[in-house]
């Protein structure tokens, strides 16, 4: 399977995912820090459907 970076996918898909990040409770730093990363990485925390 192709690794799937978050700032790969659509900016609507990447704002959805960076408003669950905030609600989770993520600092700003945290929520950079999750976007810049693999989708992988954050499916324990975010809903992600590609």
């Amino acid at each position: 399977m192709k690794t799937l970076y978050i700032n790969q996918l659509p900016q609507s898909k990447q704002e959805e995912i960076k408003a669950q990040l905030e609600a989770f409770g993520l600092t700003p730093d945290e929520v950079q820090d999750a976007m810049d990363s693999k989708v992988c990485d954050i499916e324990e925390i975010v809903k992600v459907n590609c």
